[in-house]
């Protein structure tokens, strides 16, 4: 297996997120792959809130101490200001970044008022990266500092307490912004119902994205490619949804389509990929409740010998919710989620998660033990 559909979508193509014409430009890529392979391959449009940045926020303590801090915008947050504010710095608390990370809340404050006018979020057990806010339309202006910054903020806090910065950012709303699922059907020999096989396309607005998740559009690419060969029993529908960064807008679109329509009745399982190419040791998520997909992933990975690569891996029941297998599950479908534990993946959500971050025999691996795992639920009858 190579690294093609990682070289163009994280090489020549780079950051892909959510509305801009790079986007576009990697939804007609993909949609040729599977073309290519034979299948039958749609687009599905979806409008959203679209965001964007408008150059970099710039973080600096001013009293009694000057020192700019680098510092990530999260996705959604409003701007400052012209010219920014100049605040006092207070500790808040705790605040939930990703789904069991928790990390140091601080707020430059109006002294006037006690307003909360900006948000400082410090992550101390990894890098500073973008992330969506939870509630836009509750926000502040908002970053992130992590790691060695993290650590320089959180002592110059406790040190001064009388501690000030200025926070600019620049970012505006896309009311009525584009994102795009691609969709194709390789029709089983059988009847019965459906596999659904998933990914997600778009990346951070600063990121290439090679890891998260170029890797994972190469592996079901891979998978349709090898199921095509020697079509199975079942039918099994494959998906790179878009938005994947921005709240999994695009698996809950065509989740929310499916129950309209009646269809998510004939789905049967889903499996879904992301960050299949970096760190150890393997992170599986399953659906707590239909423990025999536990059974039968051990089996194939005690073939194509994961156990003794890895150990034992890391079991999450029920899935880890902040994937697009998410909708799916909560709508009471069988869920397999294959990944790597993403949150220790030095270059989550930066400009540095870039093609020569691959590991390539990890990427292999999961690919021929997900080969494994589908080839075990599609024929099954």
């Amino acid at each position: 297996m190579g690294l093609e559909v990682i070289e163009y979508l994280a090489g020549e193509i780079g950051v892909r997120f959510s509305g801009t014409p790079a986007e576009v430009q990697a939804v007609d890529y993909i949609a040729e792959q599977f073309r290519t392979i034979g299948l039958e391959t749609r687009v599905e449009p979806f409008q959203f809130l679209g965001w964007e940045l408008e150059g970099e926020p710039v973080l600096r303590l001013t009293g009694p101490v000057a020192e700019r801090i680098p510092c990530f915008a999260f996705v959604y947050s409003p701007s400052t200001p012209p010219g920014g504010f100049e605040l006092p710095v207070r500790k808040m608390g705790k605040t939930e970044v990703l789904k069991g990370i928790n990390s140091d809340k601080f707020a430059l404050i109006d002294p006037a008022t006690g307003q909360e006018c900006a948000h400082v979020i410090v992550r101390m057990d990894g890098p500073g990266c973008s992330m969506p806010l939870a509630d836009p339309q509750l926000a502040v202006p908002t970053v992130m500092v992590g790691g060695e910054e993290a650590l320089a903020f959180e002592r110059l806090a406790g040190a001064h307490p009388d501690l000030k910065a200025r926070l600019s950012l620049s970012a505006r709303l896309e009311p009525g912004a584009r994102s795009y699922n691609v969709l194709a059907t390789l029709p089983g020999r059988g009847s019965g119902k459906a596999v659904l096989v998933t990914c997600h396309h778009d990346t951070e607005y600063n990121c290439p994205g090679a890891v998260d998740n170029a890797s994972g559009v190469q592996g079901v690419i891979e998978l349709a490619r090898r199921l095509a060969q020697n079509p199975p029993q079942r039918t099994v529908h494959f998906a790179a949804f878009g938005a994947e960064e921005l709240m999994l807008l695009g698996a809950k679109h065509h989740c929310r389509h499916l129950k309209e329509t009646g269809a998510i009745k004939d789905i049967d399982a889903v499996v879904n990929l992301d960050m299949i190419a970096c760190n150890s040791p393997t992170w599986i998520n399953v659906t707590q409740d239909v423990k025999e997909f536990k059974v039968r992933v051990a089996r194939v990975f005690e073939r194509f010998g994961v156990f003794e690569r890895f150990g034992d891996v890391r079991w999450e029941l029920p899935p880890w919710p902040t994937s697009d297998h998410a909708p799916f599950t909560e709508a009471g479908i069988p869920t397999l989620f294959v990944s790597y534990e993403g949150q220790r993946y030095p270059h989550l959500h930066l400009p540095t998660d870039t093609v020569d971050k691959i590991d390539k025999e990890l990427l292999d691996l999961s690919i021929n033990c997900v080969d494994g795992i589908l080839q075990d639920l599609c024929q099954t009858p």
